[in-house]
């Protein structure tokens, strides 16, 4: 290899660290531009695999940037490229970067195929890290869109056992985490209570704060709050949110204030509801969050269950259903909005609001259970009005 060809080569490899770099601290038009720029280089040099190394890097911030479509034109384009090339790694990798496409838009049993696809794939060339990470990845989906908790459980004792063996430490914090989760949801508090614990220990023996950790944090306060300690509870998603602040992990930091915020409203601390949502709709345009249609959605709600009906109304006001793009979000909209609406008296939009559910989800045909489960829970809100 000529000179020339390894200067191109090493500058391609540093567009791709700077575009990870720009990726980490969420600049995701400057990260799309190094990409890109890494892209043409690998091409020009005939270079397939630096290739498909920056089509995944441009397909996971059209992941971000929740443009889902554009996101897995890139992947099935790069994958393609895998395939011809033999780069079994990268078809493991690039496949379950599309089962996470098809998780996030609710599409659960192309998600599924493609996680198994992933799985087999990494275990065949004995990639325990990637297997690792799959498995989680597939239990999640089990939880959230199929509310299989047992299943998802079985699948996170598989994926801890690799991620022990491998020594994944962040991977296996956020195992335990997971685990505790779906412990408490199939009534299992002792083993919801350990788990959680042993992740707080996990992490208090790593040298560096990671966000894992501080969704550790979130999920242990739940379980202050579900066993009656909550002012200890409340005390603790304080100083999460201090720390949030301070490290300016706004994600978490809206997380923290959602759980918050959903405590405060279940113990009638209506007041405190109005001025934690506040603070979490400031952040977020602060911050510029993307696509935040659900977000609001959410938050309205928690206004408009705090009697602050006016507020919710305020917040939505101006977000038109077409301007979201994909049909989960649009159901998940729709169906905080009709709530919100059947709070402020408002029956009759409701119920219009309720036929587009039902036409959104007639074309969209979602196979997650939880979407679903929601859509449900509106119809019969509105079947009890009358």
């Amino acid at each position: 290899m000529g000179k020339t060809n390894k200067k191109k080569l090493f500058q391609a490899a540093s567009y791709l660290e700077m575009g990870h770099i720009e990726q980490q601290q969420n600049r995701l038009p400057a990260a799309l531009v190094f990409f890109r720029k890494a892209e043409k280089i690998y091409r020009a040099q005939q270079n397939r695999k630096g290739v498909v190394q920056a089509m995944n890097g441009i397909g996971n911030v059209f992941a971000d940037q929740r443009q889902f479509h554009q996101a897995l034109e890139v992947y099935q384009t790069a994958l393609g490229i895998t395939k011809e090339e033999g780069i079994h790694h990268g078809t493991g990798v690039i496949t379950g970067n599309m089962a996470s496409i098809y998780h996030q838009m609710r599409r659960v049993e192309i998600s599924k195929s493609y996680y198994l696809e992933a799985i087999a794939i990494h275990r065949e060339n004995d990639v325990r890290r990637s297997e690792a990470v799959a498995l989680s990845s597939l239990a999640q989906l089990y939880a959230q869109e199929l509310d299989d908790y047992q299943q998802a459980l079985e699948y996170l004792h598989e994926a801890l056992k690799i991620s022990k063996e491998v020594q994944l430490d962040q991977l296996t914090g956020r195992l335990l985490v997971q685990m505790g989760i779906a412990c408490r949801t199939l009534g299992k508090p002792k083993d919801a209570i350990e788990y959680l614990e042993q992740a707080e220990n996990f992490y208090e023996s790593l040298d560096s704060q990671c966000w894992d950790s501080l969704q550790m944090q979130i999920e242990l306060a739940k379980e202050q709050e579900k066993h009656g300690a909550v002012q200890e509870a409340i005390v603790f998603l304080n100083r999460l949110l201090e720390q949030t602040r301070i490290n300016e992990v706004v994600y978490f930091e809206i997380q923290g204030l959602y759980a918050l915020a959903t405590i405060q409203l279940k113990h009638e601390q209506q007041s405190n509801v109005v001025e934690t949502v506040n603070r979490a709709i400031h952040l977020a345009e602060e911050s510029n969050i993307q696509h935040p249609e659900v977000l609001q959605g959410s938050f309205a709600l928690l206004l408009a269950k705090a009697g602050a009906v006016d507020d919710a109304f305020m917040l939505i006001k101006n977000q038109r259903t077409n301007d979201i793009n994909e049909p989960f979000e649009r159901i998940e909209w729709l169906c905080n909005v009709i709530e919100i609406q059947m709070i402020g008296n408002k029956k009759e939009a409701s119920k219009v609001l309720l036929e587009q559910v039902q036409e959104i989800c007639h074309s969209f045909r979602p196979d997650s259970k939880s979407l679903k489960l929601r859509v449900r829970e509106i119809e019969e809100l509105l079947g009890n009005v009358d």
